[in-house]
């Protein structure tokens, strides 16, 4: 549809705002029992909505944007109709405590810093590695063929094609109203908000009082190896939010309160169902995080029924169990094409092993990943936590068998055994050293932080003090030392942000109509502007990717954006030697771009051969890119080309494969391939005319 700028950006914030308001009234009158759950609820329920939406329409193979208008529209008339007849338990900030204004004032200084930051990037193009290579053309190729087709991820890992893909769908429908990816590139920060609540959830379940709670809470969503996650195309915070999420839910089952009473959740299956499904249902590296819920299944046993048990393990049977069921249906192994091997015998049989980094073998090199690595963790920062971890597993140890912490909420367990069981399973079963994959055994240490902190709870000012100097310690750390500047100005506006929440809280007692007033001319005067200028900032979006892809690539990226300005807005695009191919999709996203196979025969990743039973992780570009062309036939190439209805070519060249085969080919045919451009890094054919 050819729709204006301005009309898809309506058409994004409607289906946004509609989705958001559906959650809070379900979240709102079903679970709230305080603000802080009921907005983890909404944040959950939003992410929940999007993934049914896509996936359930992608399945039928109707997935496209009006469909996801059109679902968003029942789903919006269901809501209202269904809870207009439930009793509101809406929590309301008028029955909010003076500390609770205060924790709620910390959280929004976080939100602000996020908020600061995310507008600072906001004319940066995506840049993840991850994100050209499969993440964006996966949800791409679902919006352009209407279903949730397998996307081979060709030079690359073979898993990530059949890995679960929930972040995915989350990434279609950011991308589905606006046919760009303006709102794609902050697909991750509400994740981050989650980690957040859940985080400060979690640190109330453990007895701490709320701005305690609010401080480890922001101390978790501004440490820098998290924060650094906020604002790319990745999936990871999803698996951090998702897990945290389920944990907060968790230990909140069976949770006494100071008089001894069991607090009995009527909607914790659901919530709890709907945090896992998500999970598994995001990644395969998220199975990894399992073992750590497992510490908090004794809160249900004795408090669950088993009608409980059942709708809550058939919720994540439903939202995960579709991506291992194709699998194993297909190819007989849930996670192929990996080869799982238990004690010396074969699991599952798939195409290849990866092996295990030493990096994920010994303390002292988890230690260096994790402080020196990839976004690492300052060791200092990290120190002081471990120190309050070493507080609260003594307090633990002395008060094991006494009376008092049986009224506990058992995420004691998660707090105290996580940093020791996290990494443990970490060293086991992670082929990947990097910090990103170890987020779910990073975070118990922020809880532990939380109840270890409760040594000092007669000693409230020393207590205030100490997790404040936390809070800013990870907010001075979220940049490298060189960027210290950033965090000035972006806690600047965490300051306005949290001032202004601040005062609207307060107001909102006496004032509550002054206050929606006031709200809604803040929200007009900052809209109206924006709305207005829209299309010269989506223009710049583009503009600005001339310069930072070949500054970030180099010789590649400027032949990326050759294809981008060069190539006609419909070609079919067959890509070769190279897995980096988002930026050929063009920047309205509406190009194919394929994969056009030179080994004889139909090839798939399911006809390669065994790759190896221990493939190096830092081999496996090479050792896919031998497989497919092994045997590289020019009369397959050629065929192939014609049954995909191929325009234009792009060939790129690199130390890898300086020699990819398709480039010898097009060379023996000048006839048929006019070379358009040719660099250092890629060579861009138009193909003039059909092979015979």
């Amino acid at each position: 549809m050819g729709l204006g700028e301005e009309l898809r950006l309506a058409w994004f914030v409607s289906v946004n705002a509609v989705v958001l308001a559906s959650a809070w009234r379900i979240a709102s009158r079903l679970g709230g029992r305080s603000l802080s759950q009921a907005l983890l609820d909404t944040l959950l329920l939003n992410y929940l909505i999007q993934y049914v939406i896509v996936c359930g329409l992608g399945a039928c193979g109707i997935l496209s944007p009006i469909n996801i208008a059109y679902g968003v529209m029942v789903v919006g008339a269901g809501t209202f109709l269904s809870t207009h007849l439930v009793k509101s338990t809406t929590p309301r900030i008028s029955q909010m405590t003076h500390e609770g204004r205060i924790a709620m004032a910390i959280l929004l200084f976080a939100a602000g810093y996020l908020l600061s930051y995310a507008l600072d990037r906001r004319y940066l193009p995506v840049l993840e590695t991850d994100a050209l290579a499969y993440h964006l053309p996966t949800a791409i190729g679902w919006l352009q063929s209407g279903h949730l087709k397998l996307f081979e991820a060709w030079y690359w890992n073979p898993a990530n094609s059949f890995s679960p893909l929930a972040a995915e769908a989350f990434m279609a429908w950011a991308i589905a109203p606006m046919q760009s990816d303006i709102f794609v590139r902050y697909v991750q920060t509400p994740a981050l908000l989650i980690v957040g609540l859940a985080m400060y959830r979690i640190g109330r379940h453990l007895g701490a009082r709320p701005i305690v709670a609010a401080c480890v809470a922001v101390a978790a969503m501004l440490s820098r190896s998290i924060f650094a996650q906020a604002t790319l195309v990745k999936d990871d915070l999803f698996v951090a939010a998702f897990f945290l999420t389920a944990v907060a839910a968790m230990g909140e089952v069976g949770s006494q309160n100071e008089e001894g009473e069991t607090h009995h959740d009527p909607i914790a299956p659901w919530r709890i169902g709907i945090a896992v499904g998500l999970l598994v249902a995001t990644k395969y590296p998220a199975l990894l995080t399992l073992p750590l819920l497992i510490l908090l299944m004794p809160s249900l046993l004795g408090v669950w029924t088993a009608k409980q048990w059942i709708l809550a393990f058939s919720i994540v049977a439903i939202l995960a169990g579709p991506w291992f069921i194709r699998n194993w249906i297909t190819w007989d192994n849930p996670l192929f094409p990996m080869i799982i091997r238990i004690g010396g015998h074969t699991v599952w049989g798939g195409v290849f092993n990866v092996t295990r980094d030493a990096s994920t073998r010994t303390p002292s090199a988890i230690w260096s990943m994790v402080t020196h690595g990839y976004f690492g963790t300052p060791a200092p920062f990290l120190l002081i936590l471990m120190s309050i971890w070493v507080i609260a597993a003594v307090m633990y140890a002395r008060q094991r068998f006494s009376s008092k912490y049986e009224k506990r909420p058992s995420t004691v367990r998660f707090a105290i055994w996580g940093p020791i069981v996290g990494p443990i399973v970490f060293s086991l079963a992670s082929p990947h050293p990097e910090i990103r994959y170890f987020f779910p055994f990073l975070l118990p240490l922020f809880a532990a932080a939380s109840l270890g902190l409760r040594l000092f709870d007669r000693l409230p000012r020393l207590q205030i003090a100490t997790v404040t100097a936390i809070a800013l310690a990870a907010t001075m750390t979220s940049f490298e030392s060189g960027l210290l500047s950033f965090v000035a100005r972006f806690a600047e506006g965490g300051i306005i942000i949290a001032t202004l929440g601040l005062a609207a809280a307060i107001l909102w007692m006496r004032f509550k109509r002054i206050v929606i007033g006031i709200a809604a001319v803040v929200i007009a005067v900052i809209s109206l502007p924006m709305y207005v200028n829209w299309r010269v900032y989506a223009r710049s979006v583009v503009e600005t990717a001339t310069t930072v892809w070949p500054n970030q690539y180099g010789p590649i990226g400027q032949a990326w954006i050759a294809a981008r300005d060069e190539l006609p807005a419909n070609a079919t695009i067959a890509y070769a030697n190279t897995y980096l191919i988002y930026p050929l999709y063009g920047s309205r996203l509406e190009r194919r771009v394929l994969y056009a196979p030179v080994r004889s025969g139909e090839i798939t990743f399911a006809d390669l051969p065994n790759l190896g039973d221990r493939v190096p992780q830092s081999r496996i570009v090479e050792t896919v890119t031998a497989a497919m062309n092994q045997g590289a036939d020019e009369a397959t190439w050629l065929n192939n080309l014609n049954r995909l209805g191929v325009t234009d070519l792009f060939i790129a060249k690199h130390e890898r494969s300086e020699n990819p085969p398709e480039l010898q080919f097009t060379r023996d045919h000048p006839e048929l391939f006019q070379l358009e451009l040719e660099n250092d890094a890629a060579s861009i054919y138009h193909r003039s005319q059909k092979s015979p």
